[in-house]
C-alpha cells in the first residue's frame, strides 16, 4: 500500500506535468522521483510520508484541471484536509489552497472551506486543552516562538535569524536528497550546483505560476515555514521533491529554450541522466549494504542499521541490564527504548514543553533516574538543551559512539560533572547530524 500511494503520486504528477509542460520535463521529473533512493526508501517505510505524498499529488492535481469547477473544489478540499490530518505540515497545504481560491477569486468557496477549518481547529485546540495533556496541547506554537532558551522579545528577529541559520543547511541538503553528484574534498560543484538548482528554481516557479498556479503558492508557503521552524530536518523534504523535481526541469527548459527547444529538451535529458544514475548507485550501494544484514541480529549488525540507531539500541540494553526494575527513564523513541529496557519511561515532550531553566525541578519531581540523548529523532536537540540546563545533576553513566550518552540523575549537584562538557558538543555539533534525521 506504501508503495501504491508513491507510484500514484508520482503518476498523477506527471499526467498532469505532460498536460501542461514539455515532455521531456514530464519524462525527466518522473525518472528523477523513481531513481532517488529517499523517494524509494519513503515508500517502503510505515511512516505518514508515503500517504502524505499521495495526499499533495491529488490535491495539486484536481486543482490543475481546467474550468475549476466546484466539484473540484471540493475533492481538493476533501483531500488538503486529509493531509493535514497526516502530517501537521499539511496545514501549509490548507493555506495554499485557500491562498489559490482567492487568487482566483473564489470567494464564496475560500469562505466555507476557511470557516470549516476555523471551527476545526477551535474544536480540537479545546479538546485537546479538556482531555489530553494541557501542557503539550500548545506544543508546535510553543516550538514556533521559542528561540534558543527564551521566548524573543522581537519576533520578526528571531524569525530572520533561523531563516539565515537554515537556509544553508536546507540548500545543502536539498543538493543531496535530489541525488545531484559531488566530487569529495571540494564544495566548488556543490556551489555550482547550487547556484543551478537555485536559478533554474526560481525560474520554473514563475511559469508554473502561469500553468500550475497551486505549486509555487504550496511551495513558497512549505518553504517558508520550514525555513523559519526552530529545527532543520532533511525529512521535511521528501514529500515535495516531486514538486521541486517538475519546478526544477521546467525552469532548466525555459532557461535554455532560447537556444531552440532541441537544445532545452537536451540539456533536461542530460541533467536528468547524470541525477538519475547518481540516484540509482546510491540506491545500489544502500542495497548491497543492507543485503548484509543480519536479520537474526539485526539491532547489533552494522547492514541493518547506521551506527546513530546501533547506539541507541546498546544504551537501552544497558539500562535494561543495569538499572533497577524500578527506575524512571527519560529517552526519545519511547517504545523502541521501553521494548529494549523494560522500564518506565517519562515522554520527552513532557520536559520539552517546559522552559529548559525548569528542567532541574523536572526530573526531581518525576524521580528521573536515567536520562538517555542520541540521535534517533530531533526531540533529542531540545531535549539536550534542557538537560544541559540541568548538567550539574547529571553524571555520565555509559556512552555508546557516535552520539549515545546515559546521564545517571543524581539527587545533589555533582561538582564538574562530565555531562555539562558532553552536551555542550552535542549540541554544538548538532547543525552538523540534525538533517540527517529522516
Amino acid at each position: 500500500a506504501l508503495a501504491d500511494d508513491f507510484a500514484g503520486a508520482s503518476y498523477l504528477v506527471f499526467a498532469t506535468a505532460k498536460r501542461l509542460l514539455p515532455p521531456s520535463v514530464a519524462l525527466g521529473a518522473l525518472a528523477m522521483g523513481a531513481s532517488n533512493p529517499f523517494l524509494q526508501g519513503t515508500s517502503g517505510t510505515v511512516m505518514s510520508e508515503p500517504a502524505f505524498l499521495a495526499l499533495i499529488a491529488l490535491t495539486v492535481w484536481t486543482l490543475s484541471r481546467t474550468p475549476l469547477t466546484r466539484r473540484n473544489i471540493v475533492l481538493a478540499c476533501v483531500c488538503v484536509s486529509l493531509a493535514a490530518l497526516t502530517r501537521t505540515v499539511g496545514a501549509t497545504l490548507v493555506l495554499a489552497v485557500l491562498a489559490l481560491l482567492l487568487l482566483e477569486r473564489r470567494w464564496r468557496s475560500a469562505a466555507v472551506y476557511g470557516g470549516i477549518i476555523t471551527l476545526g481547529v477551535v474544536a480540537t485546540s479545546l479538546w485537546l486543552r479538556s482531555r489530553a495533556m494541557p501542557e503539550l496541547a500548545a506544543d508546535y506554537i510553543t516550538d514556533a516562538i521559542t528561540a534558543g532558551n527564551q521566548a524573543s522579545p522581537n519576533p520578526v528577529a528571531m524569525v530572520a535569524g533561523r531563516v539565515v541559520e537554515n537556509a544553508p543547511q536546507y540548500a545543502g541538503t536539498l543538493l543531496w536528497v535530489l541525488s545531484f553528484p559531488a566530487i569529495g574534498g571540494t564544495i566548488a560543484d556543490n556551489l555550482l550546483w547550487l547556484v543551478v538548482t537555485c536559478i533554474a528554481l526560481a525560474t520554473g516557479l514563475v511559469l508554473l505560476w502561469g500553468r500550475w498556479r497551486i505549486v509555487p503558492v504550496f511551495a513558497l508557503i512549505y518553504g517558508a515555514l520550514i525555513l523559519a521552524w526552530p529545527w532543520v530536518i532533511g525529512r521535511f523534504l521528501i514529500p515535495v521533491l516531486p514538486l521541486l523535481a517538475v519546478a526544477f526541469l521546467a525552469g532548466l527548459h525555459t532557461l535554455v529554450e532560447r537556444w531552440g527547444s532541441r537544445a532545452a529538451s537536451t540539456a533536461v535529458i542530460t541533467i536528468v541522466a547524470i541525477i538519475a544514475i547518481t540516484g540509482l548507485s546510491r540506491a545500489a550501494t544502500k542495497i548491497a549494504t543492507r543485503s548484509q544484514c543480519e536479520r537474526q541480529h539485526a539491532m547489533l549488525s552494522p547492514s541493518c542499521f547506521n551506527a546513530d540507531q546501533l547506539s541507541f539500541f546498546a544504551a537501552a540494553r544497558y539500562v535494561g541490564d543495569q538499572a533497577p526494575p524500578s527506575a524512571i527513564v527519560m529517552s526519545g523513541n519511547e517504545g523502541t527504548f521501553f521494548y529494549l529496557a523494560n522500564r518506565r519511561l517519562v515522554p520527552v515532550d513532557s520536559i520539552n514543553a517546559r522552559p529548559p531553566d525548569a528542567a532541574a525541578d523536572f526530573l526531581r519531581r518525576e524521580n528521573v533516574s536515567y536520562a538517555v540523548v542520541n540521535h534517533v529523532s530531533f526531540e533529542d536537540l531540545p531535549l539536550s538543551e534542557r538537560l544541559l540546563s540541568a548538567c550539574a545533576h547529571l553524571e555520565p553513566a555509559a556512552e555508546f559512539p557516535p552520539r549515545t550518552t546515559v546521564f545517571r540523575v543524581m539527587p545533589s549537584p555533582v561538582a564538574e560533572s562530565r555531562a555539562c562538557e558532553i552536551l555542550r558538543d552535542f549540541r554544538r555539533d548538532a547543525g552538523e547530524f540534525l538533517p540527517q534525521i529522516f
